[in-house]
């Protein structure tokens, strides 16, 4: 039998036509239902990025509440799986509303990745939108997250809290260390001084515990040589607190790398030529922290060499022969140089200034200086942090403000701002309002009154107008320069701009440093962080050896340096940071020291500290709640002085 071409033309549009109703809300996908438990059997497995692609694929074919509770599931996957933008641009597509589980899960996934950029406004926000009824996986979930935004938000005792808390709701003993360690983790993020406010008002002991030790360590990471007797301390304290397990034994395990010394120490110094003072002040630091190691049998045996007398390649070579296992120094940058050229030995060192940047170091050869350009750098970046973009520029006319002013113009250019201009004045003067005028431009505007008056021949009344572009003042002094600058910048009209400066421009107990008020600068905690530790062993240094109260910054330098040979001996400084009294330490892919350093702001005379500057995480793409209800010295001496 014959069949009409018409007739099966017309029943291949009818199938087609029923196999497309049949798909119709769903994109072409048959069994919905069978791929939706496939993505929760994967999800049941740990197979997080298989799940979350099989629920977006669900979600694209779904409309409604299905196409919500997949968007939400999906970024449940991606969350897991560490792909955090992909799951924030997921519940950015939830139109809702949510309810009862969805809506739960949608929340606690918005906290946490906010948490995760560091908005634990944002995350508190969220978590308000959470349904009464919850499971007890969410509960405890969400009393992490609102512990974790409590520290994040500086509120300490709160955070302790809530994890306290959520202990109730953990049934294993993995569950319960892995909380004691998020209570730890919190804890130390949140600066010293949060942490003892609320400790002063704890009433619970076992809070009152958690501070207390989370304090001892933060006082203790700057000295770890008093961790060991401040814990014996804590304990006696708080006796069977829950932290005195486990996790103690973990704290005091990353302490032992700070303490466990080389057998011998070499200490290169050039202690009988120019630079004998500088040399004298780190080698006191040095020591300094060497005493303050009270387990006498964990010190090394220290040997100290005379660079100057002994020439740096012959110190370096005395050291290695007589059983040297790390050296430290030497400290000028030319002899820093000479030893690296010249060092065919694979015993480690920590050399006390920088090679030249075209100057790869040798293996186990790594470099820690008190750089003035770092400062600069810092500098620009806090100005850029606090929203400023264009500014301007006074600096000494020698090579250590050419130096200065060139790292900080290229740190705001990279930052997104600009320095407008800048002037060089004459670091003997006395008097610099000539330079002050030109660079305000107040100079332009006494010429144009002068040609008004000239033109009109009467008097005029007329107050000078300084250039309005400009938002800052970056003013790179010493003390007595910048003693006489800031209260010129006032006179002459620029009393509203902001004026930020190094360490170089402050020196403690300086007869006039109310002169400098309002100025802010960087600098080390060992000159402007008042804690407990640094202050006790400041209070001391400058009853034994008041000499060195001009030398302060070397001191430390000479502290930390003898904190850190135990992690470049061993090679585990890795990435991680420490509290120095330099500065926040940190090794760099050229095994060379940085220091983060802290801000203050002279008023009265003194440094008042300045709250770190938090990074800016907003972005337009994160969840939206409201949809939901001292001086360098010259020459060879750059990198080792401020």
């Amino acid at each position: 039998m014959q069949v009409n071409g018409k007739i099966i033309k017309g029943c291949l549009v009818l199938i087609v036509a029923l196999l497309s109703a049949s798909c119709a809300g769903t994109g072409g996908i048959r069994d919905p239902g069978r791929l939706s438990a496939q993505a929760t059997r994967l999800e049941q497995r740990g197979d997080y990025p298989a799940a979350a692609t099989l629920y977006l694929r669900l979600a694209q074919s779904s409309k409604g509440t299905n196409r919500d509770r997949y968007l939400v599931a999906a970024a449940f996957g991606l969350y897991q799986s560490g792909e955090d933008q992909r799951a924030r641009d997921a519940l950015r597509r939830v139109a809702g509303p949510l309810q009862g589980n969805v809506l739960s899960r949608w929340a606690l996934l918005g906290a946490s990745l906010a948490l995760l950029r560091h908005e634990p406004v944002v995350a508190v926000e969220l978590l308000g939108q959470l349904p009464i009824e919850l499971s007890r996986e969410d509960q405890a979930w969400a009393y992490l997250l609102r512990g974790k935004s409590s520290f994040q938000l500086g509120q300490p005792a709160s955070g302790i809290g809530f994890l306290i808390y959520r202990e109730n709701l953990l049934t294993n003993d993995i569950a319960l260390d892995n909380n004691q360690q998020e209570i730890w983790n919190g804890l130390q993020q949140v600066p010293l001084q949060a942490i003892q406010d609320d400790l002063t008002v704890a009433e619970d002991p076992l809070v009152a515990g958690w501070l207390n030790l989370a304090a001892t360590a933060k006082l203790a990471d700057r000295n770890p040589f008093l961790f060991k007797t401040a814990i014996a301390t804590w304990r006696r304290h708080y006796p069977g607190h829950p932290a005195d397990g486990s996790l103690l034994l973990r704290v005091i395990e990353a302490y032992r790398i700070f303490t466990e010394y080389p057998q011998q120490v070499a200490l290169l110094l050039p202690l009988s030529g120019r630079r004998q003072s500088a040399a004298l002040a780190i080698r006191e630091g040095f020591m300094a922290a060497y005493f303050q190691q009270t387990d006498v049998s964990l010190r090394p045996d220290i040997r100290i060499y005379d660079v100057d007398r002994l020439g740096p390649e012959q110190a370096h070579h005395l050291a290695i022969v007589e059983g040297a296992d790390f050296v430290v120094g030497p400290l000028t940058r030319s002899a820093v140089a000479a030893v690296a050229k010249n060092n065919v030995s694979q015993t480690k060192m920590l050399a006390l200034n920088f090679l030249e940047n075209n100057v790869d170091a040798p293996d186990g050869f790594y470099q820690f200086a008190l750089v003035p350009e770092d400062e600069a750098r810092a500098v620009a970046r806090r100005i850029a942090g606090q929203g400023l973009t264009r500014g301007l520029a006074l600096v000494p006319n020698n090579d250590w403000g050419m130096r200065l002013v060139n790292a900080f113009r290229d740190e705001m250019q990279t930052q997104g701002g600009e320095l407008l201009g800048y002037l060089a004045y004459d670091s003997g003067a006395q008097d610099f309002s000539s330079t002050i005028r030109r660079l305000l431009m107040l100079t332009d505007s006494y010429s144009r009154r002068s040609r008004l008056r000239s033109t009109l021949g009467v008097p005029l009344e007329f107050e000078p107008r300084r250039r309005q572009d400009t938002e800052f003042i970056f003013l790179a002094a010493r003390p007595a320069q910048g003693r006489q600058i800031r209260p010129q910048l006032k006179y002459h009209y620029a009393a509203d701009l902001p004026v930020f400066s190094t360490s170089a421009i402050f020196s403690p107990g300086a007869a006039g440093n109310r002169l400098l008020d309002g100025v802010s600068f960087t600098d080390m905690p060992w000159m402007i962080d008042p804690d407990l530790l640094h202050g006790q062993l400041s209070n001391m240094v400058h009853r034994v050896w008041p000499s060195l109260a001009t030398r302060g910054r070397l001191f430390a330098m000479g502290f930390d340096a003898y904190r850190m040979v135990p992690m470049l001996h061993r090679g585990s400084f890795g990435d991680q940071q420490v509290a120095g009294m330099t500065g926040t330490l940190w090794l760099d892919a050229d095994r060379r020291i940085r220091r983060d350093l802290e801000w203050a702001e002279i008023n009265g005379g003194e440094p008042r500290l300045l709250p770190a500057l938090k990074n800016n995480f907003s972005d337009p793409g994160m969840i939206d709640s409201s949809v939901v209800a001292e001086p360098p010295l010259p020459d060879d001496d750059q990198g080792f002085g401020n």
